[in-house]
């Protein structure tokens, strides 16, 4: 018996034989063979017999000796049934080349859904099934990456944009930006210019969400006209709307009305012609002069007119000087855009704080008590 055994060193060389065997493969193997019953024949491409355990198929020209199977009348010997198993039917084909057919169409067949690459399956289906899943974690991790840095798009310092409540209407008075800073101004307006709509609690959005002034060629003359660059006077200089629409529009968007650029600038637009700041204190007797207000008076005029409180900030008085100047004026709405009071209520914060600053000037909140000064044309400064 031991003459006809296979000889391990004969065995035909595969490149794959050098591989590993997979532990996958012996349950599978023993999976097949209990489908198919005892003494069934097994992988019908003689995949299984890569299993652990298995015999070698018989290495070329070393097949049984004349006389040496079994006797009549006898039955298989255990021997003999394992081997058949294992072979599963190689035996009758060509020495050397059997094998080597059986691994081109595993791996040919590997990934049909045939009852070859069922019941046994090829070493390179067992290997490929941890590869799979590597890449299926790697994908799950990428996707979850990438969500993550969606959602910290729309967050900035800790702060959701839908967590805003209020828009501020900040209207300035172009005469006061160029007092702030003098050596970039040039023949300001004298009337009342937009500076920007902002939600209130976030800024920066969406830095992915770019300017693009092609989507407002239909405001231009408007824009212009009442939003202004003051420091700018270049009719060609885009920068002041693209900062207000990266750093306040893209958290605007949340809402239908505000959530593309011609809606955002364009409902500002619409809004300034709405509040009209400008004849709502030429009806009080609010009007740039040489002679003080008192913010009190200011307040309260707009107050009346608007039903709701605005907020002012001024320039605070510079070394020599008893007052302070008016420089920005900020109507609210909420996000159903109806008026709104800008002061917090008792036991709320103020986050917006988007005060004006060029140089080392900066607006502030105006103080009740001091001279209000409104002025009519740019002063340098003392």
């Amino acid at each position: 018996m031991l003459k006809n055994q296979p000889k391990q060193q004969d065995e035909p060389n595969h490149p794959h034989k050098l591989l590993p065997p997979q532990p996958a493969a012996t349950w599978r193997s023993i999976l097949a063979r209990a489908r198919k019953g005892p003494g069934g024949r097994g992988d019908a491409q003689g995949r299984s017999r890569d299993a652990p355990g298995r015999q070698a198929p018989p290495s070329p020209g070393s097949g049984p000796s004349p006389g040496s199977g079994p006797s009549p009348g006898s039955g298989p010997s255990p021997g003999a049934a394992s081997a058949a198993v294992g072979s599963g039917g190689a035996a009758a084909r060509p020495p050397g080349r059997g094998r080597a057919r059986a691994w081109g169409q595993g791996w040919a067949r590997g990934s049909s859904c045939g009852s070859a690459g069922t019941a046994g399956g090829s070493y390179l289906d067992n290997k490929m099934e941890p590869a799979k899943l590597d890449l299926w974690i790697l994908g799950w991790f990428s996707m979850a990456l990438c969500c993550w840095c969606a959602s910290d798009t729309f967050t900035q310092s800790g702060i959701h944009p839908h967590t805003w409540k209020k828009l501020y209407f900040a209207h300035h008075w172009p005469v006061t930006v160029c007092k702030m800073n003098a050596n970039d101004c040039h023949d300001p307006p004298k009337y009342w210019t937009i500076h920007g709509l902002w939600p209130d609690k976030a800024e920066d959005c969406n830095r992915t969400w770019h300017f693009n002034v092609t989507e407002i060629k239909d405001l231009m003359s408007d824009m212009r006209h009442y939003w202004p660059d003051v420091l700018h006077s270049s009719l060609n200089r885009t920068q002041f709307w693209k900062h207000e629409w990266e750093k306040h529009g893209t958290c605007a968007a949340i809402l239908e009305v505000l959530n593309s650029q011609k809606k955002y600038f364009g409902k500002a637009l619409e809004l300034y012609q709405h509040i009209d700041l400008n004849g709502c204190l030429l009806k009080a007797g609010i009007k740039p002069s040489s002679s003080y207000y008192k913010m009190t008076a200011i307040k309260e005029a707009l107050t009346r007119f608007y039903g709701v409180i605005p907020k002012i900030q001024c320039l605070p008085p510079e070394e020599g000087e008893e007052a302070q100047t008016i420089g920005q004026i900020e109507i609210c709405f909420t996000k159903q855009l109806q008026l709104v009071n800008c002061t917090a209520l008792e036991g709320e914060s103020n986050p917006m704080q988007a005060h004006l600053k060029l140089g080392t000037s900066e607006l502030s909140v105006c103080n009740d008590t001091l001279p209000t000064y409104y002025p009519s044309e740019v002063q340098d400064h003392k």
